[in-house]
């Protein structure tokens, strides 16, 4: 059977910002496309993004013909434990405690399966029918076919959505869907395959891991960041692992926002920076304090010295003033013996 294009759509303006100016920053051939697999960099907020897309029902075509995978025990296990590692990861950089979690594309369900582990009540959204029918019937979750349960549901402590944003034609109004499900102190955590690693992916001979028609939006931190920012929420944890070529990001309401960052940066190198100085005004202290200790026992040394010299110079005086009387008896005996003597020789 030979593979034939399949009815697709050109967009006028990005995605996401709706400006119209837009730069071609990859072309190839495509099989489902007949001009090609294009995408563009919009010159205003450089969200890239393919165009022409295929269809919402070209979508649904194709994925209606992939399988779910069938993984066998030890594959399955070793994927939970993983997912177990995730969960865990979240928990700690979200500061967060089991509660209620949705997973937006859970495909056959093992991210739920390690969430409950952890003691999470797991609720999970999929659009493949088969892959949802596996995740009920193997492990009992609870799955839904498609985000329009999330107005009739409870706000959910923890949403995650795992390589769902690359496929979405209306990145926006989704992303706010989301944060109106998350609870005031909830976080939502979001991986993409990360753009910056095209080439590495081209090396590595996975170039259909990120470039694919059914991936109409490809993301950098920044545009991610930003995307998360127009839905009202704020990311507190971004990370972009070469080793995985993978970007993660974490966000949470303004509101939950002190307590998971912590002090600003700026202020924790004030308060650091004021912290030096103080020591180094304690230790100049110090200096000055011993100093004057010296100078203290030093003047006082002195003033005992002062003390007894003066005590000297009382004593050398009297000693003169007596020495001075006794000068003053013998000159006047001396002159009174003249005296005699003259008054015999008259």
């Amino acid at each position: 059977m030979q593979l034939q294009p399949l009815p697709t759509e050109m967009l006028a303006t990005c995605p996401v910002c709706g400006q119209a100016q837009a730069d071609l920053v990859w072309q190839q051939a495509e099989t489902f496309i007949a001009e090609g697999l294009c995408l563009y960099q919009c010159q205003a907020c450089t969200q890239i993004y393919l165009n022409p897309r295929l269809t919402l029902e070209s979508t649904t075509i194709l994925e209606n013909q992939s399988e779910v995978y069938a993984y066998t025990e030890v594959e399955e296990r070793h994927e939970i434990d993983i997912k177990v590692d995730i969960i865990g990861h979240i928990e700690q950089q979200g500061l967060l405690k089991p509660g209620r979690i949705l997973d937006v594309g859970c495909n056959r369900g093992l991210l739920l399966v390690a969430a409950q582990s952890r003691g999470w009540q797991p609720i999970g959204i999929e659009l493949s029918s088969v892959a949802a029918q596996i995740a009920r019937e193997r492990y009992g979750l609870t799955v839904y076919g498609d985000s329009t349960c999330l107005t009739e549901l409870e706000a959910f402590d923890l949403i995650t959505c795992w390589h769902v944003l690359e496929h979405l034609h209306e990145p926006l109004s989704f992303m706010r869907e989301l944060a109106a499900a998350l609870k005031p102190q909830g976080v939502l955590a979001i991986q993409v395959p990360a753009y910056r690693f095209r080439e590495q992916f081209i090396e590595q001979q996975q170039a259909g891991s990120l470039l694919n028609v059914v991936h109409t939006l490809h993301f950098t931190a920044a545009t991610l960041i930003q995307l998360v920012q127009q839905a009202g929420l704020c990311v507190f944890y971004c990370d972009e692992s070469p080793l995985y070529r993978m970007l993660t990001v974490y966000a949470c309401h303004p509101q939950g926002l002190m307590a998971r960052l912590g002090p600003p940066v700026w202020l924790l190198a004030e308060l650091q920076q004021a912290q030096i100085q103080q020591a180094a005004l304690s230790k100049q202290t110090s200096e000055v304090e011993a100093q004057v200790a010296q100078l203290t026992t030093t003047a006082q040394t002195m003033h005992d010295y002062l003390g007894q010299l003066e005590t000297a110079i009382d004593t050398k005086n009297k000693h003169i003033e007596q020495l001075e009387r006794q000068i003053t008896t013998l000159e006047s005996g001396r002159l009174l013996r003249w005296l005699k003597a003259l008054r015999r020789l008259s």
